[in-house]
């Protein structure tokens, strides 16, 4: 059902592209990523923007990227209940003003959610890769910390900036890609990718 769920909202990348070039996807991809380190916003916050982002794109034209992507990390927030370190005696509102850096008004940002959200149809809460490697990796000993599973979460990272290897393949497919190699680049044992093979089989 997860796997299905993740699969029925993938964006037409085409119409992405055409919509937001892939050089002034990569720089917000960039200024997000470096946004989400500083704000210690979690990895599936991260991802969630990502997906949000790319999907409106997909849907409708952009007219400004910057509220755009202030609007996704708004509803990215409420709807993962982030908990972070930094920033936990900030109010939402101020947590979105000051990423903001005065380039977009609150105002503006809550509209441009308004119309996020219409443009998705109120359907904003799919699976991402990081929720298939976070099942995945179950078998691996400490999930969070375990070698394995953090190598395979930079390889999904990394494959956020290719929108066409990112929704090419399914999420669980791109998840246990990124598993099977961090095994290999780190001698598993064999055994492991025996567990790997059988998950995703049942996926």
């Amino acid at each position: 059902a997860c796997h299905e769920l993740s699969q029925r909202h993938v964006p037409d990348v085409a119409a992405l592209r055409r919509r937001l070039s892939d050089s002034d996807r990569e720089s917000v991809l960039n200024w997000l990523v470096q946004a989400c380190d500083v704000m210690r916003f979690s990895d599936t916050v991260l991802f969630a923007i990502v997906i949000l982002l790319d999907r409106y794109c997909a849907a409708a034209a952009v007219s400004d990227i910057h509220a755009t992507l202030l609007a996704a990390v708004c509803i990215a927030l409420k709807t993962h209940g982030v908990q972070d370190e930094v920033c936990s005696h900030m109010s939402l509102r101020d947590q979105i003003l000051h990423l903001a850096q005065h380039r977009a008004a609150f105002e503006d940002i809550v509209r441009m959610e308004r119309q996020l959200l219409e443009a998705l149809q109120f359907s904003i809460t799919t699976p991402s890769p990081l929720d298939m490697l976070d099942a995945l990796s179950a078998p691996l000993t400490s999930p969070d910390g375990s070698p394995p599973r953090c190598l395979a979460n930079f390889l999904l990272q990394l494959s956020l900036f290719d929108p066409e290897m990112f929704y090419s393949y399914p999420h669980t497919v791109l998840a246990a890609a990124a598993i099977y190699a961090a095994l290999g680049s780190l001698g598993a044992a064999p055994l492991m990718y025996s567990a790997l093979l059988e998950d995703v089989a049942l996926a």
